[in-house]
């Protein structure tokens, strides 16, 4: 048997990318992308309050502007500093329901706990990925 032909075992394993390889880029325009849902879904979904249109409308432009910025900084330093603004941005909109009482309203809410679970997933997969690149 010719060993020139036989593959390396680990030749067979699936590789991990190196974070540095990695682009977090897609993650800061998907948060980009749910921000805007949040403000679309303002006026989408019932609202009993004001409150709860307010915290989405604002809470949304927050998310997205910062996504935006961090997708855009030209220095790794605040792209950092704009990511861990969208982790903080989308733990306000995951506990905002709670917080300003307007916890009844069921599809509004599952919207902002959904949502905001997806924002501080992403954000923290963003932060990471530019922490390990900054080290």
């Amino acid at each position: 048997m010719d060993k020139r032909n036989m593959r390396r075992p680990d030749a067979l394993l699936p590789t991990i990318p190196d974070s540095r390889s990695i682009a977090p880029e897609w993650i800061s325009w998907s948060n980009v992308a749910l921000g805007i849902w949040l403000v679309v879904a303002a006026f989408l979904f019932r609202h009993q309050t004001g409150a709860g249109i307010t915290q989405n409308i604002v809470a949304g432009l927050f998310v997205a502007l910062a996504a935006l910025w961090a997708a855009r900084a030209f220095r790794p330093t605040v792209s950092l500093i704009a990511s861990w603004t969208v982790v903080l941005t989308g733990l306000w909109v995951l506990v905002a329901p709670f917080a300003l009482s307007y916890e009844r309203e069921t599809a509004a809410v599952v919207n902002d706990v959904i949502v905001g679970v997806a924002i501080i997933i992403l954000g923290t997969c963003s932060t990471v990925i530019k922490a390990r690149r900054l080290a």
